[in-house]
């Protein structure tokens, strides 16, 4: 039975083999490297002062300066060209304002960031949504997700990101709640400051499309066959790989030989559906 997520998912899909030398490197117990970058702690702050502000109701504000006060200088963050610790704080404190001000007000929170799982018998999903609410002008259950991006999240994103598609699949069966779902992005932009909002939906087609392509994903990854993606050069994520080394220095993978031994690690042709 194997563990998976949205985020597994992603990673085999740019590359097999970062997904494979990410695995080798959490056996031997290293622990992965993150870079300070200011720009993500900012998006964490945000994210936990939106959470707790629809979950207790604490001060939205209060929350979000207590986090990011942690990484007040001397705190050796990394700033991109133009950003420094009391812009990116004036920042957050203009997109929690909006947030207050343009919440849709339909919304109702139920759940905020829980750990949720679904199991088949060939993998259990995991995954941790930020809100499952109810819409009371359309009747329908609400996963919403917080993005912080510098630029707005395009409208076609949101129709295809299999993580809210995992989010809705996890709700939906997790708690038992009915299909279709609402799927809403709150977008913190940077550039300009402001909140873009994006509305979507998932039906149960694409919940079932969604298991589908998770049974394949996983019986690639049970294969021993994980091979490099460069994808093309102006558009590749060996740039910005933080296992290239591991990849370049790489003499082999162990894998399984012959068709038939692939076949076998399904079990059979329902591995291929759900």
């Amino acid at each position: 039975m194997r563990k998976i997520s949205a985020n597994d998912i992603l990673l085999y899909e740019t590359c097999p083999n970062k997904w494979w030398l990410y695995q080798q490197r959490a056996k031997s117990g290293k622990s992965e490297t993150k870079q300070l970058l200011a720009f993500y702690r900012f998006s964490s702050a945000l994210h936990e002062a939106a959470n707790k502000y629809f979950s207790g109701m604490e001060d939205i504000f209060n929350i979000f300066n207590e986090y990011w006060g942690k990484y007040k200088p001397p705190y050796p963050l990394v700033y991109r060209d133009g950003e420094n610790w009391e812009t990116l704080k004036q920042h957050g404190t203009k997109l929690l304002e909006t947030l207050r001000r343009t919440f849709p007000i339909a919304i109702e929170p139920v759940i905020t960031e829980r750990r949720m799982k679904v199991e088949s018998e060939y993998w259990i999903y995991t995954g941790q949504p930020d809100m499952i609410g109810y819409n009371r002008d359309s009747k329908r259950y609400v996963v919403l997700d917080y993005k912080t991006t510098n630029n707005p999240v395009p409208q076609i994103w949101a129709r295809n990101s299999i993580q809210l598609t995992g989010g809705a699949m996890l709700a939906s069966q997790y708690h038992s709640l009915p299909l279709p779902m609402d799927i809403v992005i709150c977008n913190f932009r940077t550039e300009p400051v402001d909140i873009h909002w994006l509305w979507s939906e998932r039906t149960i087609h694409d919940i079932d499309d969604y298991k589908r392509l998770v049974n394949y994903i996983v019986l690639q990854m049970n294969s021993g066959k994980h091979f490099r993606r460069s994808l093309y050069p102006f558009h590749t994520p060996c740039s910005w790989c933080d296992v290239i080394s591991a990849c370049e220095d790489m003499k082999h993978i162990e894998t399984i030989d012959g068709l038939m031994e692939f076949a076998s690690l399904g079990g059979n042709n329902e591995a291929f559906t759900y």
